[in-house]
């Protein structure tokens, strides 16, 4: 045996060596790791938060960007069903609601617009999209999906109704042609 000074790093290199040999990477966990940044980033060059809700307990597991979007802090990346809801325009919660109860009742998808309502007082629009997978074989219920921010797209719908109408007037394309002020013949 050699006696090695603990300040040379010469002995920790060759354990390190020697772990690295006894616990090589597997290329599952490679490609797991490979598949998390892949997923990680396609999130977010997408701006799509991503989630789970537990529909038995009620847990919802998200991204940091599903929390950031729907303006809450991001807790060990959970927050309860309850919490999410408080986070809903008052205006628009009945319409989400409505949307998950009809995808959960059907076991099927749901696309919903809703405002939420940031800590900091902003009301963001966000587009929800998502699949309800029925329980089975000792998994609950469960909802699985994506929101994204659409405040920028609502912000133009808001203007270009106005704009269209007046272009078309303007056009001649928005008169009546099918108005008659009197009665067709018999």
């Amino acid at each position: 045996m050699v006696a090695r000074k603990a300040s040379d790093g010469a002995g920790e290199a060759s354990d390190g060596a020697r772990k690295a040999s006894t616990h090589p990477v597997t290329t599952s966990d490679t490609s797991s790791r490979r598949s998390a940044e892949f997923l990680e980033f396609a999130q977010a060059a997408g701006g799509f938060g991503v989630f789970e809700m537990n529909l038995v307990t009620g847990l919802i597991k998200g991204t940091s960007l599903f929390f950031e979007l729907i303006g809450l802090e991001c807790r060990d990346m959970c927050l309860s069903r309850d919490e999410w809801l408080a986070s809903i325009h008052p205006e628009d919660l009945e319409g989400v609601i409505h949307a998950l109860g009809d995808a959960v009742a059907s076991g099927s998808g749901y696309n919903t617009e809703y405002r939420t309502l940031t800590a900091t007082g902003d009301i963001r629009w966000l587009a929800g999209r998502g699949q309800v997978l029925l329980g089975g074989e000792g998994y609950d219920s469960r909802a699985l999906g994506t929101i994204s921010d659409i405040t920028e797209r609502k912000a133009l719908e808001d203007k270009l109704p106005l704009r269209h109408r007046v272009t078309e007037y303007r056009s001649g394309r928005g008169r009546c042609r099918h108005l008659r002020f009197r009665p067709a013949p018999q």
